[in-house]
């Protein structure tokens, strides 16, 4: 027991140390200020500023993914299966027309909400924005409807998968 004794001491010691610690500047300390009117007008703008800067990074963002979309679709359109390749140009462009029907999808669902919210409003969106919205929604799908419909008229007629085929020759040398 008398070995505890110096241990419970530190311990104590330590604790009332924290203690102290933490109250005295507790007591120290002044109460808030609250911030003035131009202060809160200059945070108002600071924050509308970042608010703007982000929506242009957001649209060139939106506009780099846009001209990429569109120069793989055209490199694929402009792109046929040879017959080293077989049929691998023609699977890679199947691929991408099923990943753009699936954004078809996903801006029509999004087209969806947002004239759901037409009719029963729940956010702070105008009629006029929500409508804005769903016109730049109609204005995507249509440029992907017809990023495939170009992938589709470039796939290959049916008549061309015949030269892909095998000829029925033995590879292996045995009959």
């Amino acid at each position: 027991m008398p070995a505890l004794l110096p241990l419970r001491r530190l311990i104590s010691r330590g604790l009332l140390a924290c203690i102290f610690s933490f109250a005295l500047p507790l007591s120290a300390q002044t109460p808030a200020q609250a911030p003035t009117a131009e202060q809160l007008q200059s945070w108002v703008q600071l924050r509308a500023q970042r608010v703007e800067l982000l929506r242009d990074e957001v649209k060139a963002a939106d506009a780099r993914v846009e001209s990429r979309v569109a120069v793989i679709v055209d490199a694929l359109e402009s792109v046929r299966d040879s017959k080293d390749s077989k049929t691998k140009v023609a699977r890679m462009k199947e691929s991408t027309m099923k990943g753009l029907m699936n954004v078809v999808k996903s801006y029509d669902n999004r087209r969806a909400t947002i004239r759901g919210e037409l009719q029963n409003p729940r956010n702070a969106l105008t009629d006029a924005e929500k409508r804005k919205i769903i016109a730049a929604l109609d204005e995507r799908i249509e440029r992907r409807v017809q990023q495939i419909e170009r992938l589709h008229r470039s796939m290959p007629a049916h008549e061309d998968y015949d030269r892909y085929k095998a000829t029925g020759s033995n590879v292996f040398g045995t009959d």
